[in-house]
């Protein structure tokens, strides 16, 4: 390969790849919860708080 297809081919292959590398974010991919059962209607709830000021939702 010629100097001059080899830095063609890095321009268009790694820089566009490692743009789009750098563009995504890292968000959790599970969550974690404790878990219980409520003997009155036999479900697994748990609690997760959210919103601000902070507020218990049972789920």
């Amino acid at each position: 390969m010629s100097p001059r297809s080899v830095s063609l081919l890095f321009l268009f292959v790694y820089i566009p790849a490692s743009l789009s590398e750098a563009a995504t974010t890292t968000r959790p991919r599970a969550l974690v919860a404790q878990v219980s059962r409520d003997s009155a209607t036999l479900q697994y709830v748990t609690q997760i708080e959210q919103k601000t000021p902070l507020e218990n939702e049972r789920l």
